[in-house]
């Protein structure tokens, strides 16, 4: 009995050596994949990391904090992680820098799943990096550097689904459902368009199987499972986002979610005149600026198309049916609630991108030499960061400047405040704007989003905002009145000259007004 438990226990040792092993290897292996990325990275993203700046949402955070509003819209995940893990207000240099280190994390290990092949892992993981497409998760600090993690939760949902169909037991599949629908439920709670990427995971996995020959029917019972426990994953993201809600008592947010349905509140005609529009407007680029280097997309598909003409009928049209799937998954939600959505939503592009380009390059230079596969791959990854960083270096400088910009008329504006009441008591006074202070912002263009937009006129001069810009900004501490009061002097700020008029400021009703401009 003795030896039997002994050779027992040095089964479980050599097994859990080897582990460890595969473990370090894979990580070896990693470490250059993960030190490219971070390198490109930073040449994409600099400009939100080595320029300090304030976006849209910021002064807000900063503030008031947003525990509440995120569990409100279901994001319970990121809610925690802000009240007790990355709690505000935002650090510019530290969030952005975490950002990006997550970010090639997230793209490594996305590659290192898809991927055997070195070059392709590279090619992958460096291309998911420098689509510009992440810039629209930097606009909100703190939520930049959880996004990524909803990402690792995702591809971590993944890599057990394969498992399943070589598992020992029933038990041990079904732990191995359990622990993947886990996972993507913890990633919903962080972002909900994320519980696509595994979807996206498991096309991109078939696709690999098919060019490397292996059999068709376990490709479609892997995307079906993946169909399968991701509906069952919303499920269970629904009934736990319900139950946070009951348990912390924060009103719910559907009135939001139901105007991001096109379907619910759209004449069907025009909501479904907008679903036929949406691959014309991907390619004119208009859900956001940098959009269409994503067309770029459709060379690799070339490749794949070629290798899926030579794969005869039922695998060739397997593989281009793929293939055209992966190329259209990033509309997946602009197509199935019928109405545009924030570039920010557009969350698996930059996975769709990289990966579609690895295989395209895999393919077209499978029988070629290992210094001609380099030098392109090489070449490929240095066009798309030259590329990459162009647009971002654009968003984020049209922030900066708009940034600058508004701290100097805001600082125009108190200064005029105690020249005409030289008592005003910025402590007790709450001081109530009206209307937006629009200004040109040269370094601002169509389909920037957010970027470049002013804090003095978004949301058509809101009063909340504008306090607490010019708090964040240390050039005074000023609140906004009650909402009561508001009303009233809403009523008196229409009556009143657009500053920089002197009377466009007046000290009536216990409060300062000042209207900034007009309304529609």
């Amino acid at each position: 009995m003795e030896a039997e438990h002994h050779g027992m226990t040095a089964h479980r040792l050599s097994r859990l050596d080897a582990w460890a092993q595969n473990g370090w290897m894979a990580l070896v292996q990693a470490r250059i994949p993960l030190l490219l990325t971070v390198v490109l990275g930073l040449c994409v993203y600099g400009g939100f990391v080595f320029v300090p700046g304030m976006h849209i949402d910021d002064e807000v955070y900063a503030v008031y904090g947003f525990v509440d509003h995120d569990i409100a819209l279901g994001r319970f995940i990121m809610a925690f992680i802000r009240a007790f893990i990355l709690p505000g207000p935002f650090n510019g240099y530290f969030t952005a820098l975490l950002a990006v280190g997550m970010l090639c994390c997230s793209a490594v290990t996305f590659a290192c799943t898809l991927f055997r092949d070195q070059l392709a892992r590279n090619v992958c993981a460096t291309l998911c990096v420098v689509f510009p497409q992440f810039c629209y998760q930097m606009e909100f600090h703190l939520q930049e550097a959880i996004i990524p993690l909803g990402y690792l939760l995702s591809i971590g949902a993944f890599i057990p689904l394969p498992a399943i169909a070589r598992a020992r037991s029933a038990l041990q599949a079904c732990l191995l459902a359990a622990s993947s629908v886990g996972l993507m439920v913890l990633a919903a709670g962080i972002y909900q368009p994320i519980i696509v990427f595994p979807a996206c995971m498991s096309l991109f996995y078939a696709l690999t199987m098919l060019l490397n020959g292996r059999e068709i029917r376990p490709a479609c019972m892997l995307i079906g499972l993946t169909a399968l426990l991701s509906g069952l994953a919303l499920g269970v993201y629904y009934e736990a986002a319900h139950l946070v809600l009951r348990l912390t008592g924060v009103p719910s947010a559907g009135a939001y979610f139901v105007a991001q349905v096109g379907w619910l509140h759209l004449p069907f005609r025009t909501a479904l005149h907008y679903v036929l529009h949406v691959p014309a407007e991907a390619a004119k680029g208009h859900n956001y600026y940098g959009e269409m280097l994503y067309d770029t997309s459709l060379l690799p598909l070339a490749f794949l198309a070629m290798r899926a003409i030579r794969a005869g009928l039922l695998r060739g049209g397997m593989i281009l049916i793929l293939a055209l799937l992966l190329l259209c998954f990033p509309y997946i939600l602009p197509l199935a609630l019928a109405q545009g959505q924030a570039g920010r939503t557009f969350i698996i592009q930059g996975a769709c991108f990289g990966g579609l380009w690895a295989l395209g390059l895999q393919n077209l230079l499978k029988n070629s030499t290992q210094p001609l596969r380099r030098v392109s791959a090489g070449l490929v990854v240095a066009l798309f960061t030259l590329l990459g960083s162009h647009i971002a270096s654009r968003l984020a400088f049209a922030d900066y400047i708009q940034w600058q910009a508004d701290t100097s008329v805001s600082t125009r504006i108190i200064a005029d405040i105690y020249r005409k009441y030289p008592d005003f008591d910025e402590n007790r006074t709450p001081v109530y704007f009206y209307g937006p202070y629009r200004r040109h912002n040269f370094w601002q263009h169509d389909h920037y989003d957010a970027f470049g937009q002013s804090f003095l006129a978004w949301d058509e001069g809101n009063t909340d905002r504008i306090t607490a810009f010019m708090t964040i900004s240390g050039l005074a501490n000023l609140h906004p009145p009650d909402a009561p009061a508001r009303p009233r002097l809403e009523a008196i700020a229409r009556t009143l000259p657009v500053w920089p008029q002197p009377d466009a400021i007046q000290r009536r009703e216990n409060a300062l007004i000042i209207r900034l401009g007009t309304r529609p």
